[in-house]
């Protein structure tokens, strides 16, 4: 690209933006608390979403998928761990919950059918809105990054023949991504070529790259579990190819552990418990183009609903 090109990129972008004041010139995350602090998603852009098990990575990246594919943005999702069948089920809990809702459908019990007729029949209409969204699945075990190249550069030109243009790429989660035998047995070179590929993907594809990462064990350790970057496991390359970088953090999952049970002596413990029950911490660690800091959202881990703040959708 001649830097002429690039002047006329970045001038269209500004002039955007004063036309459009509000408007997001890129990809919407589906959450106006979290687009305001990033300004949504950019093509070829690499965010890195990591946290501890059971902190909600996954129920972000689920609702994130249905909600930019609801505002018209194709996504990809490719799913290493859970099956598409599982996702769908989680994407429709979603999609019925409801803050207002007192005895709202779960996930688990969507998928056991432990079910009202009238949520049954909420969940069949969710279904029927969802299969017309632009969201594609590849569930497959082991992929190496090549693999996954090869997938998302053919649902691009697949996309591309019908009119269409590929916005997101979603993967879930780069600990199971299959490494070339080029580093075989070291972990953390393996992690280096694996991000260095996720970021070499976006620019060639011209997507933002979304992918979920699992933190190390040392978070357990600290009386604070809110993670920070040198959490990110097995590699500094992470951080560093990353565009951005945030953590998933619910402190009412560690509440529940370290005590066991609220204590009905200590009513500023079981405040606070209620307190932050539906909070999910979105931490910005790294924005390369924006600040960082921390947006608070409304997530019902069961019903996998991530809402905004107010609990609005």
């Amino acid at each position: 690209m001649h830097v002429s090109e690039a002047v006329d990129a970045a001038l269209e972008r500004m002039q955007f933006g004063m036309q459009n004041p509000g408007k997001l010139h890129g990809i919407t995350w589906g959450l106006r608390d979290l687009d305001e602090r990033t300004g949504g998603l950019r093509q070829s852009q690499l965010v890195i979403v990591a946290g501890r098990p059971g902190m909600g990575k996954s129920a972000l990246a689920t609702a994130v998928a249905r909600l930019m594919a609801e505002a018209s943005h194709p996504v990809l999702f490719i799913t290493l761990e859970m099956g598409a069948g599982e996702i769908a089920s989680r994407a429709i809990a979603d999609a019925c919950f409801s803050a207002r809702d007192r005895n709202p459908m779960t996930y688990t019990d969507f998928e056991t059918g432990k079910i009202s007729r009238n949520q049954g029949e909420r969940a069949i209409e969710a279904g029927r809105r969802l299969k017309t969204l632009p969201i594609k699945f590849v569930q497959q075990g082991g992929l190496s990054m090549g693999q996954i190249a090869a997938k998302a550069r053919k649902h691009k030109i697949d996309l591309e023949r019908n009119g269409q243009k590929l916005d997101a790429v979603i993967i879930d989660h780069i600990g199971l991504v299959k490494a070339t035998n080029r580093y075989a047995g070291n972990r953390v070179h393996e992690i280096t070529e694996i991000s260095g590929a996720l970021k070499v993907l976006a620019k060639e594809l011209d997507v933002a790259v979304i992918a979920l990462s699992q933190l190390n064990r040392a978070v357990e350790n600290r009386d604070d579990k809110r993670p920070h970057l040198s959490d990110l496991r097995d590699s500094g390359s992470i951080e560093q190819d990353a565009d951005t970088v945030i953590f998933a953090y619910r402190e009412a999952y560690y509440l529940d552990r370290a005590t066991g049970k609220m204590h009905e002596d200590n009513p500023g413990q079981v405040d606070h418990r209620i307190d932050v029950e539906n909070r999910l911490e979105i931490i910005i660690a790294k924005q390369r183009n924006g600040p960082t800091g921390t947006v608070n959202l409304f997530c019902d881990i069961a019903c996998n609903a991530v809402r905004n703040e107010d609990g609005a959708a």
